[in-house]
């Protein structure tokens, strides 16, 4: 499936998106450890949730996925071609626009600022999404992973333009419905449709790649990607105000999806042939203990209703604990991959060379895993309590194990070096 030559599955313009993204998540973090208080404000009128929020959704989530989407569009579609320097522009101006909206929302108003944040969001989503669309009129196979690509490129359309009127909104309400509705329908179009199908399209097909898994059923995937269809669906009724039984029974559908995506990787589990013991494999995994959680969360939302602090650990729970961890899980092993592509692919057959897992420390691989681990806990519990204590402790874990993170792209990338020339067959005539 990959081309082979190693500058084509990942052009050296890659690890800068890799870089600004991982930035952005830790930035986030740090807005939790610098103003725990700020937190225990109502959301819509807390600069700080805010802007936190938006770092990690659009400066660190729709960052990297649109610069996954350059990288991965044609080796899905089947295609060579599109992954020149010019198409990095989408990515980049999708960064820079959601920086301009991050400092919006922190307090820079006004709408020539406003207009430039959301001129540069929507011509770097126009850019990719034009991109890929040509590929698929060029008959790109519909699988699983190319439908995820195409339904989170969808979401992600509708989330913008939702957001943009409610952006427009801080200076002159436009949409009729409460703020707190159009949060309600903001949220499941960002962390269910947009989030949900990119995780439902690519961890999957990572996790057979990176298990050996062969041999499992596929079914409950396909079922969990329909889940966030219906579900998102009936959360648009309910937004449009049909009433809240279509709100009880979206989130249902959210259970629904949560509960197929977690039965596809247990099947994968079970059909592995390498090792699950790792960093990269216990922060998804425990990702997708954070997801049950969250739709339980949300179940419970939508029936009895929940306290601004039930609601604000309900977010934090899916964005940080669930997306979160599956981004950072995914990173470790992505970046062991491709760097040993890079370094190695070319003298694989001529020398010893290291594993691809084994150009990545163990040791900080593990200790940005706990962090995660602990930080996600500890800022649910604090928004629940209002404890400024665990708040701060929550984004100074977050940032450290992302930081380190971090640290393992530089490291992959220099680690290591190729070692003896390997005997060579002889020739039969």
């Amino acid at each position: 499936m990959l081309n082979p030559q190693p500058e084509q599955i990942l052009p050296r313009a890659f690890w800068p998106f890799l870089a600004v993204a991982l930035l952005s998540a830790a930035a986030s973090q740090a807005l939790l450890a610098l103003a725990p208080g700020a937190y225990t404000l109502p959301y819509l009128r807390n600069p700080w949730m805010l802007a936190s929020v938006h770092l990690a959704g659009l400066g660190w989530l729709g960052t990297l996925f649109l610069a996954v989407s350059v990288q991965a569009g044609p080796v899905l579609a089947h295609r060579d071609r599109g992954r020149t320097w010019a198409a990095w522009a989408g990515p980049g101006l999708f960064h820079a626009g959601a920086l301009g909206l991050v400092a919006f929302m922190a307090g820079l108003r006004g709408w020539v600022w406003l207009g430039a944040a959301l001129a540069g969001l929507f011509l770097g989503y126009a850019a990719e999404a034009g991109r890929l669309a040509g590929l698929a009129f060029g008959g790109a196979p519909r699988t699983r992973a190319w439908s995820g690509l195409a339904a989170a490129h969808a979401y992600l359309a509708a989330l913008m333009a939702l957001g943009s009127l409610m952006a427009v909104g801080l200076l002159r309400p436009l949409l009729p419905q409460a703020p707190e509705v159009n949060l309600e329908f903001h949220l499941h179009l960002a962390l269910v449709g947009f989030a949900g199908m990119a995780v439902l399209g690519m961890l999957p097909k990572l996790l057979r790649l990176f298990l050996g898994a062969t041999r499992y059923p596929t079914w409950p995937g396909v079922w969990a990607g329909r889940a966030v269809h219906a579900a998102l669906s009936l959360e648009f009724l309910a937004w449009l105000g049909a009433g809240r039984a279509f709100s009880v029974a979206a989130a249902l559908a959210v259970l629904a999806a949560a509960l197929g995506l977690a039965l596809q990787v247990l099947l994968q589990c079970r059909a592995a042939s390498k090792p699950l013991v790792s960093s990269s494999f216990a922060l998804q995994a425990l990702a997708l203990v954070w997801m049950l959680a969250a739709a339980g969360l949300d179940v419970a939302r939508a029936v009895r209703g929940l306290s601004y602090a039930g609601d604000a650990s309900l977010a934090y729970l899916a964005l940080f604990g669930f997306v979160g961890g599956v981004l950072l899980g995914t990173i470790q092993r992505i970046v062991a991959v491709l760097a040993w592509m890079r370094r190695f692919w070319a003298v694989s057959s001529e020398r010893e060379v290291p594993t691809a897992w084994g150009l990545i420390p163990k040791g900080p691989a593990w200790a940005a895993a706990l962090l995660h681990a602990a930080a996600v806990p500890c800022g649910v519990l604090g928004l629940v309590w209002r404890s400024p204590g665990l708040i701060r402790l929550a984004g100074a874990a977050g940032c450290l194990g992302v930081l380190l993170t971090l640290a393992l792209i530089p490291w992959a990338l220099l680690h290591g070096r190729a070692g003896r020339l390997l005997p060579k067959e002889p020739e039969t005539v």
